[in-house]
């Protein structure tokens, strides 16, 4: 009889640690699964970044989003897991223009998650996996780099300038943005820019400038005028500096004399 008891107390014993392993490996299998699907989002999620940042020049140039499929195509990200994708419209947030992207792990099926294209919003539905890309600091940052590299091409006009006016003998009442003698090419003088004309068509060698950093961080060419939307009449004189943006917009900056 003690030997019955005992039998089957270690059965019982035996059954409750076969039960208890195998809930511990359903958790563990559990655990593993979410973990794989959220380093899953966070690989694409940076994927998709570094694609962003390669493409800033054409992505946010068109008005149309790009098709999901092309981004997933183009971002090398194979999709696993049920993987959703939706893309927004171009978002205007103060002077920058951008897409938001985001990425999801339906959970049931049909997926109450929600997307707004014209905001980027995104709303999961229960216990959805996700992530958001915005590329909002990544064209806040070509706007910045864009504004410090026509600053800096600014700085070097205005020291041409302030050159020139030394050796003439500091006469302040000489525009040295313009060529003295009309627009006649004159070795060591700036040429007439009367409309905005790109950096790169400029000879800044034989202008005396000497080389000029004048792409912004789109690839594109910084345009320049020393006629429209400069001071060519009374000093201080100026010159113009443009840069426009993949969605249309223009950044100005003024190269001005110095006194």
């Amino acid at each position: 009889m003690v030997f019955l008891i005992l039998v089957s107390a270690l059965a019982v014993v035996a059954f409750t640690f076969v039960m208890g392993a195998s809930s511990l490996q359903a958790q563990h299998a559990a655990n593993q699964a979410q973990t794989d699907r959220a380093d899953f989002l966070r690989e694409a999620a940076n994927a998709l970044a570094l694609w962003y940042a390669a493409h800033q020049a054409t992505l946010d140039a068109a008005v149309a989003p790009p098709n999901p499929e092309e981004v997933l195509q183009g971002a090398g990200i194979t999709p696993r897991y049920g993987l959703a994708i939706s893309v927004s419209n171009r978002v205007t947030q103060d002077e920058v223009a951008f897409r938001v992207f985001a990425l999801w792990l339906p959970a049931a099926s049909p997926d109450p998650s929600r997307f707004d294209p014209s905001s980027g919003a995104f709303v999961p539905g229960p216990g959805v996996p996700f992530t958001v890309v915005s590329g909002a600091d990544i064209q806040a940052r070509a706007v910045a780099d864009t504004r410090h590299t026509m600053s800096r091409l600014a700085a070097q006009l205005e020291n041409y300038f302030a050159a020139r006016t030394l050796a003439s003998g500091g006469d302040v009442s000489a525009n040295h943005f313009r060529p003295s003698n009309g627009c006649a090419r004159e070795e060591g003088a700036m040429p007439c820019l009367d409309a905005y004309t790109a950096a790169t068509t400029v000879d800044w060698l034989e202008a005396g400038v000497g080389a000029v950093q004048a792409i912004d961080a789109w690839g594109g060419t910084l345009e320049l005028s020393n006629l429209a939307d400069a001071s060519t009449e009374i000093p201080p004189y100026s010159m113009a500096i443009r840069a426009r943006t993949p969605w249309g917009a223009v950044l100005h900056a003024q190269a001005v004399q110095r006194f």
